[in-house]
């Protein structure tokens, strides 16, 4: 799958370097060519992983799922299937408990409490 998804994440330049070169890049190169988020040092790594892990966990799962999705489907197929099935999708969040709770607690300026 690298042909069809490395030139999404890194460009096509890029992905046609380390494809056909067998190039490499440093840490430096391939945060900023969007491969991952981060660098942290070992020491720091659990902790780190920790957090983001609480983080996710903390937000409301089925539109964490229909997100999840949203992306997948987008990535998949064209931009304009991932466009209209992301208009239908986050449509069918709304009136859900999660939706309800999260406008309820940015109103009253309080965390929420997803499902």
């Amino acid at each position: 799958g690298a042909t069809q998804r490395l030139p999404r994440l890194v460009g096509d330049e890029t992905a046609r370097r380390m494809i056909f070169l067998g190039e490499r890049l440093d840490a430096d190169s391939a945060a900023e060519a969007g491969l991952f988020g981060e660098v942290v040092s070992d020491d720091d790594l659990e902790r780190v992983v920790g957090e983001l892990a609480d983080r996710l966990a903390a937000r409301p799962a089925f539109a964490m799922r229909t997100a999840k999705q949203a992306i997948n489907q987008g990535l998949e197929g064209s931009q304009k299937s991932g466009l209209a099935y992301e208009k239908r999708a986050f449509a069918s969040l709304f009136g859900t408990h999660d939706q309800r709770e999260g406008m309820t607690a940015f109103v009253e300026d309080r965390d929420p409490e997803f499902e």
